[in-house]
């Protein structure tokens, strides 16, 4: 590559070319680490928010993560979402997909689930906005949240309402 000095005289330069993953690349690569963090049998729907933008990767078919997500934002309000800041308390939530009465070993294991969910939240979250679910596959088992961002209410209905249009 020839450049210009400061004389403007002409200056060979070799070119290096520097191979960058895509965005869907990275969010791949992410996707997998949120799987091996985890573990066996979890489902997970992870959301990154960067402006009016949203990128998402999951390891559930879509019709599984839409029927979860649609059971979150109708469990939860823009006004009543936690929402982890430096300075709150409990990072995330999480709630028993069944509607039967939970046992107390039920309840410690939803919790474990829930601290689960912070714990990689945060990691993911270090380095952007972002919404992450832990659920169990089916119908019962539970469902948790993280989140740092006071618009993933409003992101996760978007993206639902667009992902049931093209289902």
């Amino acid at each position: 590559m020839v450049v210009l000095g400061p004389a403007g005289n002409a200056i060979n330069r070799p070119v290096y070319f520097v191979p960058v993953d895509s965005r869907a690349d990275k969010l791949r690569k992410m996707g997998k680490l949120i799987e091996g963090a985890a573990g066996e049998g979890v489902g997970f729907a992870f959301f990154i928010l960067t402006g009016n933008e949203t990128s998402y990767t999951s390891n559930g078919h879509r019709s599984d993560v839409i029927k979860v997500l649609e059971e979150w934002l109708d469990r939860t309000t823009p006004a009543t979402l936690i929402v982890d800041r430096k300075e709150s308390g409990r990072a995330g939530r999480s709630f028993a997909r069944a509607s039967k009465k939970e046992s107390s070993h039920e309840t410690d294991t939803r919790l474990a689930f829930e601290r689960r969910c912070a714990e990689i939240g945060k990691h993911m979250g270090s380095v952007a906005e972002v919404c992450l679910f832990l659920f169990n596959f089916g119908g019962e088992g539970n469902l948790a949240y993280w989140t740092n961002t006071p618009n993933a209410h409003k992101a996760v209905a978007a993206w639902v309402k667009s992902a049931r249009s093209r289902s």
